[in-house]
């Protein structure tokens, strides 16, 4: 009655075997490529936020300042002095503050073509802001800003 071999039985169960083994390894290496993409992606991140601390820190030290954002735009508005803000009668000069915000949307669109820091930049540029609005009184300073954002939009 058991006089025969049947070798298909035995070949099934390494087939199966063979299967499910590979069914756990392509799993395996699915989760492990996933968290090796994962951690590229917070690698990148990562690199970018230290370069925008690099800068930011450059900013605030005032060792190299400006030196990976500076422009012509930056420059015009660092030759601006707060006596260009207002007119001799006390009022905001609106022309001058127009200009001022036409340099700020030509310097943040030379900053996106060069790929530079956007935030650095509108640092930079809120710092030369503040310095020019530094030396007015109180309603000039109000009066100025409000024009200078509302020239922005």
């Amino acid at each position: 009655m058991y006089s025969h071999y049947d070798p298909g039985l035995s070949l099934a169960g390494i087939l199966f075997i063979l299967v499910i083994s590979a069914l756990i390894g392509f799993t395996i290496s699915f989760f492990i490529m996933r968290y090796a993409t994962r951690a590229n992606e917070l690698l990148d991140i990562q690199k970018k936020i230290l370069q925008e601390l690099k800068v930011q820190n450059e900013l605030l030290s005032g060792d190299k300042g400006n030196s990976d954002i500076s422009s012509f735009y930056l420059n015009e508005l660092k030759k601006l002095q707060s006596s260009d803000v207002v007119s001799k009668s006390g009022y905001v000069n609106h022309s001058n503050v127009e200009k001022m915000a036409k340099l700020y949307k030509k310097f943040m669109e030379e900053i996106e073509t060069k790929n530079l820091s956007i935030f650095s930049a509108r640092k930079a540029f809120q710092s030369e802001i503040n310095r020019l609005s530094s030396e007015l009184n109180e309603n000039q300073r109000m009066s100025f800003l409000n024009v200078y954002k509302e020239r922005l939009k």
